[in-house]
């Protein structure tokens, strides 16, 4: 991750099994205890099982629960209270308990796999939701009798937007309509990647079970669906450049200040100042990343071929 610029992340779950859910947050946990000392895991994103069975995506049906204050209670304190961002369908939550539990955590609560109307999404933004996964992707669209999650993420400006700048998930034109409707310091970019995207092109399994085949630059489930990315994070601030035309530094914030921001470790990193981690990076015009900078210490260095 550091030879595309990531210096920190979030670890992310998908929709699985409880077993296999919980085998991944003690993982995390253990990691973030014993061997951060790579490319810094923030915590957790945990993106479902709390979605809609209409906007799945990749996500498994079988394992899709109701938003839970108790389950996820148990959840966090399996991470070691390390989940700091939960992909949800604030529609199930009918009372909005759940949302105002993430926003008393301070947990960030964004809005994925979602069914949303309009007006449920504004009424969840009145609750504590402050971002939507992976805009666009997995999320009820626009209609111009009724403009859904997509219509709500960029009409309300309350909400931080994700995007995955591939050019497969989002188009560059819906890349473009997208940053035209909201304040620049709400743009996110994020790479949804799997593990797979360091790997040769080929079939691999994951821990939920699923299969996913790695193919021309596109990892699909088997039978066609876009599963996450294999983008970089540099690619997509180099994807941005080429096809929007915001500055270098707008760019270079949807990659860094608004996602600290969004996930409330502003104070920490996403900028450089005095005080903050000294997790920097030597790049390029051509965006490639030729010294990665953690904690102060060079971790990585491109080599000289």
């Amino acid at each position: 991750l550091l030879s595309e610029g990531t210096t920190a992340f979030l670890a992310t779950t998908s929709t699985a099994s409880k077993e296999t859910l919980e085998k991944s947050l003690k993982n995390v946990f253990e990691y973030i205890s014993k061997y951060n000392d790579s490319s810094i895991v923030l915590g957790v994103h945990l993106e479902g099982p709390f979605i809609s069975n209409k906007y799945l995506g990749a996500q498994m049906k079988e394992f899709v629960e109701k938003p839970s204050i108790k389950l996820f209670k148990h959840y966090n304190s399996l991470s070691g209270n390390n989940i700091l961002l939960v992909s949800y369908a604030p529609e199930e939550d009918v009372d909005y308990s759940f949302t105002k539990y993430l926003k008393e955590s301070l947990i960030t609560a964004s809005i994925g796999h979602s069914a949303a109307s309009y007006q449920e999404v504004v009424k969840a933004i009145n609750n504590g939701l402050t971002c939507s996964t992976h805009t666009y992707n997995a999320q009820k669209g626009i209609h111009h009798r009724e403009v859904g999650v997509v219509g709500a993420s960029m009409l309300e400006d309350e909400l931080y937007t994700e995007l995955i700048c591939d050019g497969i998930h989002v188009s560059y034109p819906a890349v473009r309509l997208l940053i035209r409707n909201k304040p620049l310091d709400k743009i996110v970019l994020v790479t949804d990647s799997l593990r797979v995207k360091h790997l040769n092109d080929g079939q691999y399994t994951e821990p939920s079970g699923q299969v996913i085949i790695k193919d021309g630059g596109v990892a699909r489930l088997e039978d066609g669906t876009i599963a996450g990315s294999i983008l970089k994070m540099n690619v997509a601030v180099k994807n941005i450049l080429d096809n929007t035309n915001v500055t270098f530094i707008d760019a270079v914030n949807f990659a860094t200040a608004n996602p600290a921001k969004n996930l409330k470790v502003f104070d920490k990193m996403g900028s450089i100042s005095v005080g903050k981690l000294a997790n920097l990076l030597v790049v390029y015009k051509d965006i490639n990343i030729y010294k990665a900078i953690v904690n102060g210490r060079i971790i990585y260095e491109k080599s000289e071929d």
